[in-house]
Formats: structure tokens, C-alpha cells, sequence
């Protein structure tokens, strides 16, 4: 059974292949494209230049050289005595919360159930 189906595999992907390369043949044939009305691609602009290929190295580079300009303004901004946040990326996961900063937690979960009492005080107001 499994080689009855490896044949017609087979047998349908040669179908296949040669019938995208007769067309393809057939279509190089001049008079064929104007019969089936095919239209004929425009030549391209020879004023407009081609874009730039894109290189992974460079765009690499100047992302190094960004962050080492922002690190420097940061160096700087930090000497001169001005402090400024860093800006989190999305890109970024969420840290957890180690158990070093177990007041940081308690007072997370203090607002989280706050707000949960809030959220609840709502419902009630609605019904």
C-alpha cells in the first residue's frame, strides 16, 4: 500500500514539473504571450538606481554605536549630577521578584489587592 503511494506521489509531482515547464516554454514563444493576452513587463527606470543591498553587519554596527553613544550620554548626564531612568524595551521579559526584595512584594501585593476591592466595589455599584 505505501508503495502504491510513494508511486502516485511520484507520478503526481513529475506531472506536475512538467507541466509548469512546458508552460513556462510556451510562453517564452513570442506570439503566445500576445495571443493569451499576457502583457509585457515595462523596462525598468534607468534613472532610478537599484536600492542597497541590506547588510545584517552594518545595521549590527550602527545598533552597537547607538548604544554606546547612549551609554556615554548616560555617563555623562550621571557625572553632571543628572539622573534619568532607563527606558525599559518590550523586548525586555518580566523580571521576578527575588526574595530580596520581599517588601517590594509586600507592597505589590498590597496594591494588587486594593484594587481588587475596588474592581469588586464597582460590580456591586453596577448591579
Amino acid at each position: 500500500m505505501s508503495e502504491l503511494l510513494y508511486f502516485d506521489f511520484l507520478d503526481f509531482f513529475l506531472i506536475l514539473v512538467c507541466s509548469f515547464i512546458s508552460n513556462f516554454a510556451v510562453l517564452k514563444v513570442p506570439g503566445v504571450k500576445k495571443t493569451l493576452g499576457v502583457p509585457d513587463l515595462p523596462p525598468p527606470d534607468p534613472t532610478r538606481s537599484p536600492p542597497a543591498p541590506f547588510s545584517i553587519l552594518e545595521e549590527i554596527k550602527k545598533a552597537a554605536s547607538a548604544a554606546k553613544a547612549a551609554s556615554a550620554a548616560n555617563a555623562t548626564s550621571a557625572a553632571n549630577g543628572q539622573t534619568s531612568l532607563p527606558v525599559e524595551s518590550s523586548k525586555q521579559p518580566n523580571k521576578k521578584i527575588s526574595s530580596s526584595s520581599s517588601s517590594s512584594a509586600a507592597v505589590i501585593s498590597q496594591r494588587l489587592k486594593s484594587l481588587e476591592k475596588q474592581v469588586k466595589g464597582r460590580k456591586k455599584n453596577k448591579k
